[in-house]
């Protein structure tokens, strides 16, 4: 499976990063979180979008995976074990979104928790927010149906396999490879792929 980033190679990024190189875990995060922002964008429900930002996405996500790096599974496709991650990050911004008595304790909570990022999270998920081609993929998608999205989410920017996202969708594999093919091909000619979404058949 490869994304469509030009000629960078992650591997020697990703055995480095499991040796505790941030550098190198930066320029792994820097590479995907277009990805995320976007992935993020989809997923928030518009009656959420004033308690969750996709950067506190983003970043928290950028937190976890930073601190479960060391064991980080060599089999996995770094894609996947990162989107993994921002499915739970989701969920518990999710359920913290939902209004309690504690709202102004939960907002100084998060005020302190985002102190305490790592330097540059906050840094990465501002370029990725301000990613000029994300901008574009963003406007570009934004009158998809829900099925070509919810493609879109689980196949080109989860990276899931043809066989999962068919079972979870109710599809025939068979259908599911043509229709992401229509939905990649028309993208590519729109705005392209670049590192946002995986460039698999």
């Amino acid at each position: 499976m490869s994304s469509a980033s030009g000629n960078y190679d992650e591997s020697s990024d990703l055995e480095a990063a499991r040796q505790g190189s941030p550098a190198a875990f930066s320029r792994l995060y820097e590479t995907h979180a277009p990805a995320l922002h976007l992935w993020a964008t989809f997923r928030i429900r518009p009656a959420l979008r004033g308690r969750i930002d996709p950067e506190d996405v983003v970043q928290e996500t950028w937190c976890r995976a930073f601190r479960l790096i060391p064991k980080y599974p060599p089999e996995t496709p770094f894609r996947a074990w990162l989107f993994r991650i921002a499915n739970l990050v989701l969920f518990d911004l999710f359920k913290r979104a939902r209004p309690t008595k504690a709202s102004a304790l939960e907002a100084t909570d998060k005020q302190q928790a985002l102190a305490n990022l790592p330097e540059d999270a906050t840094a990465i998920s501002k370029r990725a927010a301000r990613n000029e081609h994300l901008l574009q993929f963003l406007a570009a998608t934004r009158d998809l149906d829900d099925a070509d999205r919810e493609l879109l989410l689980l196949r080109g920017l989860e990276g899931r396999s043809h066989e999962e996202v068919s079972v979870q969708l109710g599809i025939e594999p068979a259908t599911l490879r043509k229709r992401w093919q229509r939905l990649r091909d028309r993208l590519q000619s729109e705005v392209g792929l670049q590192a946002i979404v995986i460039d698999c058949d």
